[in-house]
C-alpha cells in the first residue's frame, strides 16, 4: 500500500504507513532483516519526495548498510539504495560523490541484470542528473536518451516512468534555450500523466510538469497558454495542501 501511495504522489500517507510498517518489522523481525531494510528504503523515498533530504539520507544509509550485510555488495537491492543516495548527494551539490554512487549502482545492475533491464534506466537517469546540475549537458543528454529508450521499450510508451524521463529531457533542452526541442518531451510527459492518473488527479509531479511547460511557453511569448497551465498547477497544489491539512488532523 505504501508503494501505491508513492506512485500516486500521496507522500504524506506513504510516510505515515511506512513508519508504522518499519516499527512493526523492527519489533517482530529484529533490526537486521531484509524487510526492515526495505521498509527503511521505502520510508526514505517518502521523505525524499517531500524534500526532507536529511532524514531520507540517514534512512537510505541505514538501508544500504543492511543490504550490504544481508545480500552482499553487488546485489540489485544495493544498487537501488546507491541510486537513492546519489540523488540526494546531487541535490546537496556533492557531484563527485553522487557520480561515484551512481556509477557503482550502474555497474552492479549491468553485471547482475544485463545492460537492457529497465532498472538500468534508473541508474542512467541518476547519473545524468549529476551532469545536468553541473550544466554538463553533452554528458547528460545521451544518458537520458538511453534511459528513455530502455523505458519505452520495456515499460511501454505511456508509462509514468517514461513521463519522468521525458520531463528530464525537456528540462535539459530548456536549460540550453533549445525551446523547440523541449516542447515535445514536455507535452508527452503531461499527456502520459493525465492518461495514467486522470487530468484532474492532484499529482505533485503533474504540477511540476505543468509549471515546466508553462515556463517554456512564457519564454516563447505564449503567455495566455502559460497562464492556463499555471492555473492548473496551482489548483493541484491547493488540493495537495488541503489533503495535507486533512491528514494532519
Amino acid at each position: 500500500m505504501g508503494n501505491i501511495h508513492l506512485t500516486q504522489g500521496k507522500y504524506i500517507q506513504a510516510e505515515q504507513l511506512q513508519r508504522q510498517v518499519l516499527a512493526i518489522y523492527e519489533n517482530a523481525l529484529g533490526r537486521e532483516h531484509p524487510d526492515v531494510a526495505q521498509a527503511l528504503s521505502n520510508l526514505g523515498t517518502a521523505l525524499y519526495n517531500q524534500h526532507d533530504y536529511a532524514e531520507a539520507k540517514l534512512l537510505y544509509q541505514q538501508a544500504l548498510a543492511l543490504w550490504e550485510k544481508i545480500v552482499g555488495r553487488e546485489d540489485p537491492l544495493v544498487a537501488y539504495t546507491l541510486d537513492n543516495l546519489a540523488s540526494i548527494f546531487t541535490y546537496e551539490g556533492k557531484y563527485i560523490l553522487a557520480r561515484t554512487y551512481a556509477n557503482r549502482a550502474l555497474k552492479i545492475r549491468e553485471k547482475t541484470l544485463g545492460p537492457k533491464h529497465h532498472e538500468i534506466a534508473t541508474s542512467l537517469s541518476t547519473l545524468a542528473l549529476t551532469y545536468q546540475h553541473q550544466h554538463n549537458y553533452p554528458k547528460a543528454e545521451p544518458l537520458f536518451q538511453r534511459a528513455l529508450a530502455i523505458r519505452e521499450k520495456l515499460l511501454g510508451q505511456e508509462h509514468f516512468e517514461v513521463a519522468k524521463t521525458l520531463n528530464s529531457l525537456g528540462r535539459l533542452y530548456f536549460q540550453q534555450s533549445k525551446y523547440a526541442k523541449a516542447e515535445a518531451p514536455y507535452q508527452r510527459a503531461i499527456a502520459i500523466y493525465e492518461k495514467v492518473f486522470g487530468p484532474d488527479y492532484p499529482h505533485p509531479l503533474l504540477a511540476d510538469f505543468l509549471y515546466n511547460y508553462a515556463m517554456l511557453l512564457r519564454m516563447t511569448k505564449r503567455k495566455a497558454e502559460a497562464a492556463e497551465l499555471e492555473a492548473r498547477a496551482e489548483t493541484i497544489e491547493t488540493k495537495l495542501a488541503q489533503e495535507k491539512i486533512t491528514d494532519s488532523e
